[in-house]
């Protein structure tokens, strides 16, 4: 987990281009520590994706992060690329380590979790901007993830234990 996080982070960075150069260094080095430090299963088996899966992987991945509002449904994705919700989680899985949904609702968490902390929007807004038309579901999710309320991350400024 800590190394997926370290990854989303410098990715984040590399894509906004909010940071300068010290800040990424330094989230890299922080990365090739944990991989020579932690101790990373690898699994026996290897998959291998030909270059239409990643594609196809890429295209899922792209789609969800240029729009965190609106749902990626598993029954559309299957109609728009021909192939079974299994096959795309599968695919997913090997190259972000995480199926679809999980990957949705990781992104809209840490978004949300950014905007609590660096704005003043109302969470309602928030939990719209992200997806949820229901502010007492997107809490209920936010907690599970942060251990706290969306209310108490904000006034706690992101710093949580």
């Amino acid at each position: 987990d800590r190394l997926r996080h370290a990854f989303d982070d410098l990715r984040d960075i590399i894509e906004n281009g909010d940071k300068d150069k010290n800040s990424y260094l330094i989230n890299m080095l922080y990365v090739l520590d944990l991989i020579r430090t932690d101790d990373i299963a690898v699994r026996d088996t290897q998959f291998y994706l030909t270059k239409g899966q990643r594609r196809i992987v890429q295209e899922i991945h792209d789609m969800i992060g240029h729009d965190l509002s609106s749902d990626v449904s598993m029954t559309e994705l299957e109609e728009q690329y021909g192939m079974s919700s299994v096959s795309i989680n599968k695919y997913f899985e090997i190259m972000y380590g995480t199926t679809v949904k999980r990957y949705m609702q990781d992104k809209r968490m840490s978004h949300a979790a950014k905007r609590l902390v660096g704005s003043s929007d109302s969470v309602a807004d928030i939990a719209l901007s992200v997806g949820y038309e229901s502010q007492s579901k997107f809490g209920t999710v936010f907690k599970r993830k942060y251990g706290c309320t969306p209310l108490e991350y904000r006034r706690l400024g992101g710093e949580i234990t």
